[in-house]
């Protein structure tokens, strides 16, 4: 009796790599930048194209790039006799004039809360 050859299945798709969730992204870049290792070689030793760490890297620095100007308030800063005044978001503050700007710059950020 004759035997026919047994059709031949599709070998199953190659497993495609597990998804990073942004928060990974993060600690991957973070880990890029104190590797010292080129993008390249960075790329190499976790297994991750290049192309595909470099827009998740450009993706990070533009979201962080938006964090950070978009909390300005609109402050109006006069010298007074007594010190510093402030006006912002419906109050007056004065201040000392030898207040440290750090100190006038967290006052400031936590007005605008």
């Amino acid at each position: 009796m004759l035997q026919t050859p047994e059709p031949t299945r599709p070998s199953p798709p190659s497993p495609k790599a597990k998804p990073r969730r942004h928060a990974q992204w993060l600690e991957l870049i973070a880990r890029y930048q104190s590797s010292g290792l080129s993008e390249q070689a960075f790329c190499d030793s976790i297994e991750v194209r290049l192309d595909t760490f470099r827009k998740h890297r450009y993706q990070a620095v533009k979201a962080s790039s938006k964090k950070v100007t978009s909390g300005f308030k609109p402050v109006k800063v006069v010298k007074a006799a007594s010190g510093i005044v402030l006006h912002a978001a419906h109050c007056r503050l004065e201040l000392p004039t030898d207040m440290a700007v750090v100190d006038i710059a967290a006052l400031i950020k936590a007005l605008g809360r």
